[in-house]
C-alpha cells in the first residue's frame, strides 16, 4: 500500500488498549507507546483478501490509500488530528495518532 511502511515492530512499539469504536473499515482502539508510555490511539484495519469478499477487502484498501493520502497532504493544523505513523503487517495496517478525550 502506497504510504505504508511494512514493519514487524508494531507491536514491540505499541501496545494495544481497550476498543474505542469501530467504523466500516476497522477499529480504533487506546495505544501506548512502549518507549515514551505516550497515550495514543491506533485505527487497525483488515486488508486481507480472499474469495468472495476480494472486491470487499480491494474497496477497504484503496479507501485506506486515500485516507492516508489525504492526510499526508495536509498541514498541520491544532483542528486536525495528529497522525503518528502507519504501519503494515500480517495483513493488517495500523495507523498511529493522538488520542483525542
Amino acid at each position: 500500500i502506497v504510504g505504508l511502511k511494512p514493519s514487524c515492530d508494531f507491536h514491540r512499539d505499541y501496545v494495544l488498549g481497550r476498543r474505542l469504536g469501530a467504523g466500516a473499515f476497522g477499529a480504533v482502539y487506546a495505544a501506548r507507546r512502549t518507549r515514551s508510555s505516550k497515550d495514543l490511539a491506533v485505527k487497525v484495519v483488515d486488508l486481507r483478501t480472499g474469495g468472495a469478499e476480494s472486491q470487499r477487502h480491494l474497496r477497504r484498501q484503496r479507501a485506506i490509500e486515500r485516507e492516508i493520502a489525504t492526510l499526508q497532504s495536509l498541514p498541520w493544523s491544532a483542528n486536525i488530528i495528529e497522525v503518528h505513523g502507519f504501519y503494515v503487517g500480517g495483513g493488517l495496517a495500523y495507523m498511529v495518532m493522538e488520542h483525542c478525550a
